[in-house]
C-alpha cells in the first residue's frame, strides 16, 4: 500500500467491514500465476481430470507467465507478498474474508484447490481457526447460504473426521 493512499485504504476497509462485505482473495490463483517456482506438483490431483484438460495444463501457464525476466519474476513475487499484506490488513480491519479459488485456473484442480487456500490465509496472518471459518461458514454466507457452512442443529452438513496430523500451519 502506498503511504499516500493509507487513509483512503483505511476508510475503504472500515466501510467494507461496516456493511458486512466479504472479500474473497483467491490467493491460490495468484500463487499459481505469480509464484511459478513455488507451484506444488498437481500430478496426483490431475488423475481426476480428463486427459484433454491435463494435456493443456502446462501450456495454460505459458501464455500469461512465459518469458519473464528474472527482474520481472522478483517484482511479481513482491506483488504476491503485497497481496498477503493486504489480506492481513483486511483481516485486521474486521473485513469478512471468505475462501475461494476460481477453480480450473492454471494448476488449480476442482475440489482440491480449496485445500490450499486456508494455508495461504494463515500465511497472510489469519489464525488457523479463522482460516477454517473463511473456508466454511463465511464461504457459505457470502452467496447467501446460511443453512450450510457450520455444524449446528438444523444445519445441512457433510462431515468427514480424519485421524491425521495437524500441519505446521495449524491445518491438515
Amino acid at each position: 500500500m502506498r503511504s499516500d493512499h493509507r487513509d483512503r485504504a483505511d476508510a475503504l476497509f472500515r466501510g467494507l467491514a461496516a456493511v458486512g462485505t466479504a472479500v474473497v482473495p483467491t490467493l491460490s490463483v495468484h500463487r499459481t500465476l505469480e509464484l511459478l517456482d513455488d507451484l506444488p506438483s498437481r500430478a496426483e490431483e490431475w488423475k481426476y481430470l480428463p486427459a484433454w484438460q491435463t494435456e493443456s495444463r502446462p501450456d495454460q501457464l505459458v501464455a500469461p507467465t512465459g518469458g519473464r525476466t528474472p527482474e520481472q519474476a522478483r517484482q511479481i513475487r513482491r506483488i504476491f507478498e503485497h497481496r498477503l499484506r493486504l489480506v492481513s490488513e483486511l483481516y485486521g480491519a474486521a473485513v469478512r474474508l471468505a475462501a475461494g479459488t476460481d477453480t480450473d485456473t492454471g494448476h488449480l484442480v476442482p475440489g482440491f484447490a480449496l485445500h490450499d487456500e486456508p494455508a495461504l490465509l494463515v500465511a497472510a496472518g489469519l489464525t488457523p481457526a479463522e482460516a477454517l471459518r473463511a473456508a466454511t461458514r463465511d464461504a457459505a454466507r457470502t452467496p447467501g447460504l446460511p443453512a450450510v457452512g457450520t455444524l449446528a442443529r438444523g444445519q445441512a452438513a457433510d462431515l468427514l473426521v480424519l485421524d491425521a496430523p495437524v500441519g505446521d500451519d495449524g491445518l491438515l
